[in-house]
């Protein structure tokens, strides 16, 4: 008897690719019985970020030599200079956007939710659909896919646009000779990153509030079709798991006192990742994070945020705490052992980006559960479950497995 192989991931992706649609209230999956529902958001996190200061160097000779480039350089100058003359905080497409939400048709209202958080540098939902919709059910649980501050819809839609793009990526160049990892993909977060690098700082900040607020209005039944006081667990990501490592260290309300967190190939203390690569930032942007974590960490970031009272806030304290592997390492080994079995990690072993053995050092001593997994077939950390040509059926194993992995440590 011949078994008829589904091959689920692939269809998954196939069926979400053709149907999703941002601009859709709902998109039925009839397949799978699942419904897609863009729920509107309207971020408040403006009033708990401090005020920001530009962080360009005041040297006289820099300042006119980045004059002159940026009147050689209309394309750099429009699509990313223009906006890094106005705070972030006014910027409608961070503030006001919608985000997925995937549960089984067949049920009313859910009374368990699985937040799942994405990577660094991400612009579309697409990759993560049949991820949540996997989830959704194996869990029984309905998922939201949370956007990061300026990622998927949360950014000027020039970001993502190769026409666009594609000019500051080589003006860019034409500035930085010695440039790594450039792409029309990580223009726009290198220069940020590089020419105002607090703003990487505020926009993890920034997106810790909108879940705190996205919590609370879980726990007040303001999401349709999810129970008041449901029940929240985490999936994340790649630069989503340090988003939730400090979500889970910092839990100002107690809102997160009983979730556990999932984490895929990510964790490792920020600079000990290797995230130079043509879909994240390129080498210039990661240098001048590197240079900026020290400056915070050493006391010297009046000078780049005006922080005020925030600086003492538990929030901004466990973000530096996930910033430099040997700074502030006992503070964040300690609160690390104290949610240690509601967390569960698995790296890969070819992962770059988040290598293992970074991982295994930012959490040694911590009691937390770290597997190292290795797929058969060529991956990377972008790309874990890769779909070119043919179905492969060990991707659609290694899916399984990790999808399996986390239903479980998530329904204990």
């Amino acid at each position: 008897m011949t078994i008829e192989r589904t091959y689920d991931y692939h269809q998954r992706m196939k069926l979400f690719s053709e149907s999703f649609d941002l601009n859709r209230e709902k998109t039925t999956i009839d397949t799978f019985s699942q419904d897609i529902f863009m729920q509107e958001f309207h971020s408040t996190a403006h009033e708990f970020l401090p005020d920001e200061n530009e962080h360009l160097l005041h040297m006289p000779a820099f300042l006119y030599l980045m004059k002159y480039y940026l009147a050689n350089s209309e394309a750099t100058n429009r699509e990313i200079f223009h906006s890094l003359k106005e705070p972030d905080r006014i910027i409608p497409e961070n503030n006001t956007f919608t985000y997925p939400i995937i549960r089984s048709s067949s049920s009313d209202v859910s009374d368990k939710v699985t937040i799942l958080f994405h990577g660094l540098n991400e612009r579309f939902y697409q990759k993560y659909l049949p991820w949540a919709s996997t989830l959704a059910e194996k869990t029984n649980s309905t998922v939201i896919i949370f956007p990061i501050a300026f990622h998927m819809n949360r950014s000027p839609e020039s970001w993502s646009n190769i026409r666009k793009m594609m000019p500051v990526m080589k003006e860019r160049k034409s500035l930085l000779p010695h440039l790594k990892a450039s792409s029309f993909a990580n223009a726009a977060l290198s220069y940020r990153v590089q020419f105002s690098p607090q703003r990487f700082i505020l926009s993890g900040v920034h997106t810790f509030f909108d879940v705190i607020k996205l919590l609370e209005e879980i726990k007040e039944g303001d999401i349709p079709g999810i129970k008041a006081k449901a029940e929240v667990n985490i999936f994340a990501y790649s630069i989503g798991a340090t988003l939730t490592q400090v979500l889970m260290m910092a839990d100002p309300k107690g809102l997160l006192s009983s979730t556990k967190a999932f984490m895929f190939c990510g964790g490792a203390v920020l600079d000990q990742t290797t995230p130079i690569n043509k879909t994240i930032i390129d080498n210039e942007a990661f240098e001048s994070l590197l240079i900026f974590f020290e400056a915070i960490l050493d006391g010297h970031v009046e000078d780049l945020i005006s922080l005020g009272d925030y600086k003492h806030d538990p929030v901004y304290h466990y973000f530096k705490s996930m910033l430099i592997f040997d700074k502030m390492e006992k503070e964040r080994i300690v609160r690390f052992k104290e949610i240690s079995d509601r967390i569960h990690m698995i790296c890969l072993e070819k992962d770059t980006v988040m290598r293992p053995e970074a991982v295994r050092n930012s959490m040694k001593d911590s009691n937390i559960p770290l597997e190292i997994l290795d797929f058969s077939y060529p991956y990377k950390h972008e790309h874990p479950f890769p779909l070119s040509g043919p179905v492969n059926e060990d991707v659609e194993r290694a899916f399984e497995l990790i999808m399996n992995r986390a239903s479980v440590f998530l329904n204990s």
